[in-house]
C-alpha cells in the first residue's frame, strides 16, 4: 500500500524528470505484486522448500533455452502430480 501511495504522490511532490517517472513506474509495478504476495502468504508457506530452490533455475532456463524448458517442465509436472500429498480423511469426534 505504501508503494502504491508513493507512486500516486510522486508526480505532485517532485519535479517531472526521468528519475521520478522511473520511481512512479516502479512503485506502480512492484506495489500490486507485493500486495498479491501478501494476500497469498498463507498458501505460499505451504510450497515445499525444494520448489523454491528450483524456481530461479526454471525461470532462467525459460528465458534462455525454451526448448530445454519444455523437456524439463513436462517431467516436473508429472512428478508433481504423482508426488503431491494426499488428503487425509477427516475424523469427526
Amino acid at each position: 500500500m505504501v508503494l502504491l501511495a508513493t507512486g500516486a504522490i510522486v508526480p505532485y511532490v517532485l519535479e517531472e524528470s526521468p528519475g521520478t517517472i522511473d520511481l512512479k513506474a516502479t512503485c506502480f509495478r512492484i506495489g500490486p505484486l507485493l500486495a498479491v504476495i501478501w494476500l497469498a502468504y498463507e498458501q505460499l508457506k505451504r510450497i515445499p522448500v525444494w520448489l523454491w530452490c528450483t524456481l530461479p533455475v526454471i525461470v532462467l532456463l525459460a528465458a534462455t533455452r525454451l526448448r530445454w524448458m519444455i523437456w524439463l517442465l513436462v517431467p516436473l509436472i508429472v512428478a508433481a502430480a504423482i508426488l503431491k500429498p494426499r488428503a487425509r480423511p477427516r475424523r469427526d469426534r
